[in-house]
């Protein structure tokens, strides 16, 4: 029904803006210096090509199987990426002890 499709729109919104900054932030701090424009343009880039990308195969998979099976592949995608990033943040976790990480000041460039 279209209000499911309104509910999970807006759980949706609500969970990006709390991953989105931390996100930005991490990002920008493993950013070369000197590159910065390029390799924020290859990140937004490669955001658009897969958004578009998962639309055009959600429209695929909609018009020969109908939305069910979009929504069904959407949830074990999604299921299927929580799973790689709890496994990855408990890899970090292991090895680095909370309260650990500092910030390091930025190379001198030559």
């Amino acid at each position: 029904k279209p209000m499911h499709l309104y509910v999970i729109n807006a759980i949706y919104g609500i969970c990006a803006a709390f991953a989105i900054p931390p996100w930005n932030a991490i990002f920008t701090r493993h950013i070369d210096k000197m590159h910065e424009s390029t390799e924020w343009a290859v990140e937004s880039v490669a955001i658009g090509i897969g958004a578009a990308s998962a639309a055009a195969l959600g429209g695929i998979i909609a018009e020969k199987f109908g939305f069910q099976a979009v929504f069904l592949t959407a949830g074990v995608v999604a299921v299927a990426g929580a799973i790689v990033l709890t496994k990855i943040y408990s890899s970090l976790m292991a090895q680095v002890p909370r309260g650990q990480v500092v910030p390091k000041p930025d190379r001198k460039h030559r």
